[in-house]
């Protein structure tokens, strides 16, 4: 009898772009940390601008710390394939899904607006998407190109569906 909490694989964000979203998360953090707390101190020892330019000055770093912890949780985010169930992480969460349970649809391209090149000619993106839904219907995770593994999980959403 085959074990049902053995390891197969996992689908994880590509190496060199989870780098990547963990050193400009961490810096937009750092950043808008050290922007909040001089402005804070300047804002107490001087006095010498108003409460709507404190406001301000402090919106504009709050933004890069959003996006900063935005761009490290979509670094965690993966999913661990066992034999015969799958746990999703994001963040600090994780949910168990059966295998049997899942649904893939097929691949769509996904266009997006990047932006205007010369203010003239529209730019946009596309990636290839795939997404996985429970028994409900309900979308439970997606991913894209960035991800390696997508297919293999496919593939045993398929099998298991057939048995």
């Amino acid at each position: 009898m085959k074990d049902l909490n053995t390891f197969r694989y996992c689908i994880a964000i590509k190496k060199s772009r989870k780098i990547i979203n963990v050193v400009m998360g961490w810096f937009m953090l750092i950043v808008s940390s050290i922007w909040i707390i001089l402005t804070a101190i300047i804002y107490v020892s001087e006095q010498e601008f108003g409460f709507f330019t404190f406001l301000g000055a402090i919106l504009i770093p709050l933004f890069f710390l959003v996006t900063g912890i935005i761009g490290i949780f979509s670094a965690t985010k993966r999913v661990e394939v066992y034999r015969g169930f799958v746990v999703y992480h994001k963040g600090f969460t994780k949910k168990e899904y059966p295998i049997s349970d899942i649904k893939t649809s097929k691949s769509q391209t996904e266009t997006y607006s990047v932006g205007y090149y010369e203010d003239r000619v529209a730019v946009t993106g596309h990636d290839s998407v795939t997404i996985f839904y429970d028994k409900n219907g309900k979308p439970i995770f997606k991913f894209g190109l960035a991800y390696e593994n997508v297919e293999r999980l496919k593939d045993d959403v398929k099998k298991a569906r057939r048995k």
